[in-house]
């Protein structure tokens, strides 16, 4: 399931450099193609069919959630990145998450961001700050979430 995230992300966002002319991104999307279909046809021999299809419907509107996420991040900022132009922020998201250098990838997602920012033209700096501040609002949500839980919790009990 993780492998399908990540490359199902690698996949959104090689297509979107191949749109900015990028021919190197076409190995990065071919590989995402590659990586999503074997995990996808992975998952349906084991699990089965619905299970993948819901995996693979789950990881694809989650990418889509992180890519709004990120849009609105870029528009706090004052940056304006088209919705798809944010897909290499959501690998860099994904990837650095994935990492189990730092908790949570903390750091590295904003690193490979702001690595990721020229592709598409934007300040590495904003890419950096964006990624962070997306960082920030999903942990605030998290961590309210958890509490407005856990009170439910303690009066039903």
């Amino acid at each position: 399931n993780a492998f399908l995230w990540i490359s199902l992300a690698a996949l959104g966002c090689g297509a979107v450099l191949l749109t900015h002319g990028l021919p190197a991104a076409g190995i990065l999307a071919l590989g995402g193609a590659i990586g999503s279909a074997a995990s996808f046809s992975w998952l349906a021999r084991t699990a089965g069919p619905a299970l993948a299809l819901q995996a693979g419907l789950h990881r694809l509107s989650g990418m889509a959630l992180i890519a709004v996420r990120l849009h609105f991040a870029f528009l706090t900022l004052g940056v304006f990145v088209p919705l798809a132009d944010t897909l290499p922020f959501a690998l860099a998201n994904i990837a650095g998450s994935a990492a189990s250098i730092a908790p949570a990838g903390l750091g590295i997602s904003e690193t490979l961001a702001a690595g990721a920012a020229v592709t598409v033209k934007i300040a590495p700096a904003a890419a950096f700050l964006a990624v962070g501040l997306d960082r920030l609002i999903c942990l605030s949500a998290s961590g309210l979430l958890a509490l407005f839980t856990g009170r439910q919790r303690s009066a039903a009990a």
